[in-house]
């Protein structure tokens, strides 16, 4: 929260991102008949994006790991809060992403 400065919510590890993607799309696969298709279509309907903060913190070698282990087929992008690095590029990515059906 930026008016309190305490944290609101902590993103998993890198390394869990696609576990917890894969138990998702699981659930879902399994439960589709249970979840209210509104609840499904708003999931779906928007593309997935990916993003590492504290790029401020991250070597060329290590944004390269972090790279080879996410979906190839999701934007992935690096940003930093203290920086301000790569923030412009994230909010279009977003803002495109949010504005653009799913194909």
């Amino acid at each position: 929260d930026p008016r309190t400065g305490q944290t609101a919510y902590l993103p998993p590890e890198h390394a869990d991102v696609i576990p917890l993607l894969e138990e998702m799309f699981s659930f879902l696969e399994k439960n589709t008949q249970e979840i209210d298709p509104l609840i499904l279509a708003g999931i779906f309907h928007k593309q997935f994006v990916i993003g590492i903060s504290k790029a401020d913190m991250l070597d060329d070698e290590l944004k390269a790991a972090i790279r080879n282990e996410m979906p190839k087929d999701l934007p992935l992008h690096f940003f930093s809060s203290v920086t301000r690095e790569g923030l412009t590029p994230l909010k279009d990515l977003l803002w495109k992403a949010l504005n653009a059906e799913k194909v």
